[in-house]
């Protein structure tokens, strides 16, 4: 896969930067399907020579190989809009404690640093859940740039501790319909839980509670924390959306 995605690399190399996001195997239809992140326009014979060095590269047998491209630079709003999208969905204690405003975006060639000023009760409360490596890791899936995430303690001045207190919106508060479906053949890696009925990713949204989820890995990636300790970022997809963690 690392040659691969090399060669991919190289092909764009006179253009900007590439990244895959996401790539499914259909064993039914015996095709690939990938979504790779660009910061340029992809032309129709750029395409092709990627779809090319693809099929080169997996087993024979594959009858199609499908090749989408987003593109999404790095701008401040976009990147602001990520994150205002990651708080709302995964931390929503945070709601309240970040100006937008005051972010600060700092580019040095591919690298894009989030500077992110936060009051001191916040700021100690992103350091010990490392929600600082959450941000970073979500980014860095979401554009083709790589990014650090720096977060500042802005000190105890004018501190109002009601900003922490999660106050549900008219979306929170709303309740869909939540469609489950049956697994078979569960496989308990971590608990004794007995739940053999998952949700869909699509109904997550806005969902209160524990939720389980059943689909395809499509990515595992092992990242550093900034102390050192190793862990992954993986990726799944049921097909009526994407979730990882």
């Amino acid at each position: 896969m690392s040659s691969l995605l090399k060669n991919i690399d190289d092909l764009c190399a006179d253009f900007g930067r590439i990244k895959l996001k996401q790539g499914v195997i259909n064993k039914s239809r015996k095709s690939l399907s990938t979504l790779f992140l660009v910061d340029f326009n992809v032309s129709a014979d750029l395409s092709r020579s990627i779809k090319d060095e693809i099929l080169k590269a997996i087993p024979q047998g594959f009858s199609s190989v499908e090749c989408e491209f987003e593109k999404l630079v790095a701008e401040k709003s976009f990147i602001i809009d990520e994150l205002n999208a990651f708080i709302g969905a995964n931390r929503k204690a945070l709601a309240n404690s970040i100006d937008y405003s005051a972010i600060e975006i700092v580019k040095d060639g591919h690298l894009v640093t989030v500077q992110i000023p936060v009051e001191t009760t916040a700021y100690e409360y992103i350091m010990q859940k490392e929600i600082d490596n959450e941000i970073e890791d979500y980014l860095n899936l979401h554009f083709v740039e790589s990014f650090a995430v720096v977060v500042k303690d802005t000190g105890f001045e004018g501190v109002d501790v009601s900003k922490l207190e999660y106050k549900p919106t008219e979306n929170d508060l709303y309740k869909p319909e939540i469609r489950t479906f049956k697994v078979d053949e569960v496989t308990r890696l971590f608990d004794n839980d007995d739940t053999k009925e998952c949700m869909y990713i699509a109904d997550t949204k806005n969902y209160l509670g524990e939720a389980y989820v059943s689909g395809v890995i499509t990515r595992i990636d092992p990242r550093e924390s900034k102390t050192g300790k190793t862990y992954y970022l993986i990726e799944i997809n049921d097909r009526t959306g994407t979730m990882s963690g």
